[in-house]
C-alpha cells in the first residue's frame, strides 16, 4: 500500500507545532525557501514541495475558473481525404490557405477541416483533387495530422500533454 505523503506530513503537523505554521505560511513562501527550510526527515521537504506545487494548482484552477467551460464536445464521424494536386492555394473564407501533397483534409456535414482551420464553405478544389482515405472520426484525423507532423519534424520534443490541448476560436 502506497501512502500519500501530504496526509502523512498533514499528520506530523498535528503532532509538531513548528511543522504546523510552516504549512500555514506555505502559500506565501517560495519553492526555494521551502527548500532551505530545516526538517527533521527528507521526505518532509518533497511532501512540502507537493503541497506547495498542489496550492498554486488549485489556486490558479480557482482564478480561471469562470473563463473555463468544462465539458464534452462530441467526435462526429466525417470523411478523411488526402490532396493529390500539387502544391497550390485553395479559397477558405475570405482568404487563401496553401495546401501540400499528401496534406490530410477533413471533410462533415457542416464544413472542412484543414489541419486545425475550419471552414464551413468548401472550395469545389478540395472535393475534385483530394481521395478519400475513409469514414473517420474527428479525433482520429487530428491524430493522423499529428502523426504527420512527427514525420515532418522528428526530433522535436513534445511533450505528450501539450498535443492534447486544443484553444477554439469563437467562429
Amino acid at each position: 500500500m502506497s501512502r500519500n505523503p501530504v496526509a502523512l506530513l498533514e499528520y506530523e503537523a498535528s503532532r509538531c507545532p513548528e511543522l504546523a505554521a510552516l504549512i500555514a505560511k506555505i502559500d506565501s513562501m517560495t519553492e526555494g525557501e521551502i527548500g532551505k527550510f530545516p526538517v527533521k526527515l527528507p521526505w518532509m521537504r518533497k511532501a512540502l514541495l507537493m503541497l506547495k506545487r498542489e496550492h498554486t494548482s488549485d489556486q490558479l484552477a480557482a482564478s480561471l475558473g469562470q473563463w473555463v467551460t468544462d465539458g464534452h464536445l462530441p467526435d462526429p464521424i466525417g470523411e478523411m481525404r488526402r490532396w493529390e494536386g500539387s502544391d497550390t492555394f485553395v479559397r477558405i473564407g475570405r482568404t487563401q490557405l496553401e495546401i501540400h501533397y499528401g496534406q490530410l483534409v477533413w471533410f462533415d456535414a457542416s464544413g472542412v477541416w484543414i489541419d486545425t482551420i475550419r471552414c464551413q464553405t468548401v472550395d469545389p478544389v478540395l472535393v475534385r483533387q483530394t481521395v478519400s482515405c475513409g469514414p473517420a472520426r474527428r479525433s482520429e484525423y487530428m491524430e493522423a495530422v499529428r502523426a504527420k507532423a512527427r514525420q515532418l519534424c522528428p526530433t522535436s520534443v513534445t511533450p505528450e500533454p501539450l498535443e492534447r490541448i486544443r484553444f477554439y476560436r469563437p467562429a
